[in-house]
């Protein structure tokens, strides 16, 4: 996006403000012993104030539903959920250790590792699940095989079940210089991977392509970075300045410059936020599986 200044504060108010009077989730107090998935968790959490989009709210309270949560690493979805929703069965399914490190005694949760890189049919009968889940993993996968697994977890949902996919672009709105720089060198980089750094334009195509989804339905929620407009906004770019720190091993190199210079550039995107007034745009896409 282009580097101007331009005062998005309305159009984020639009997005944000409608649902203060009536929170659901409290803004999220900073625990410093979260690491970066379990504050992207809450982030989330509280910009969207729910957990999902799908329409399922009431169903997923029935005794033995069944739920699949893929791919949010350490983040607190499942465990959330399975507290909220005691009646409904959950499996976790990621190929982080982190969640075997993270597992609880929630007798509705089990956490299963599986490894994404590999290809291989899920783990689990056709028609098995309620509702799918899936968290920030289509902007970690090669497309074609984001698509493999899609129509895998479509196989896995039963008739009249949904899938649900959320995701952000590694693009945002009113960057400044160093946002450009480093957001193109990161689109670079993970298009160097064969993995599509602005996927979410493509989640309902590929929902759609399945031929097995009706009712596909994407939603989009604007945030801002830094303190310029809502509060939440500083948690958010707390969570991207985390993800530029861990991302440092790889891309100082990739970019050709050293760790000092990338540390200096993540400062300089630190202070740019406020100034070009940068925001964020996240998406959910869903769709009911054909009965």
């Amino acid at each position: 996006m282009g580097c101007f200044v331009s005062k998005k504060k309305g159009l984020i108010d639009d997005t944000l403000e409608n649902s203060r009077a009536n929170e659901k989730f409290p803004f999220p107090r900073r625990n410093n012993t979260w690491d970066r998935l379990t504050l992207q968790h809450y982030l989330f959490r509280y910009i969207w104030q729910s957990n999902f989009s799908s329409p399922v709210q009431e169903s997923i309270k029935n005794e033995n539903v069944k739920i699949l949560d893929v791919g949010s690493g350490s983040g607190p979805w499942a465990l959330e959920m399975a507290g909220e929703f005691p009646n409904a069965l959950f499996t976790k399914l990621d190929s982080s250790k982190t969640s075997q490190q993270n597992s609880t005694t929630l007798p509705n949760l089990i956490i299963k590792d599986y490894d994404f890189s590999k290809l291989e049919p899920l783990p689990f009968k056709d028609s098995t699940f309620d509702f799918i889940h899936v968290g920030f993993l289509a902007s970690e996968l090669p497309e074609k095989q984001f698509q493999t697994l899609v129509n895998e977890l479509v196989r896995t949902l039963k008739p009249g079940g949904y899938l649900e996919i959320m995701d952000v672009d590694f693009q945002g709105g009113n960057e400044g210089p160093s946002a450009q720089r480093l957001m193109s060198s990161l689109r670079s980089y993970y298009l160097s991977r064969d993995i599509n750094p602005l996927i979410t334009p493509k989640l309902e195509p590929i929902m759609k392509s399945t031929k097995c989804l009706d009712n596909v339905t994407g939603q989009k929620t604007l945030h801002p970075l830094g303190d310029w407009d809502e509060k939440i906004g500083e948690l958010a770019l707390l969570n991207w300045l985390q993800m530029l720190n861990d991302l440092k091993p790889v891309m100082a190199p990739f970019m050709g410059i050293s760790d000092f210079e990338y540390r200096n550039l993540i400062q300089e995107f630190k202070h740019e936020v406020d100034i070009f007034q940068t925001y964020w745009i996240s998406t959910r896409v869903y769709g009911r599986k054909i009965q």
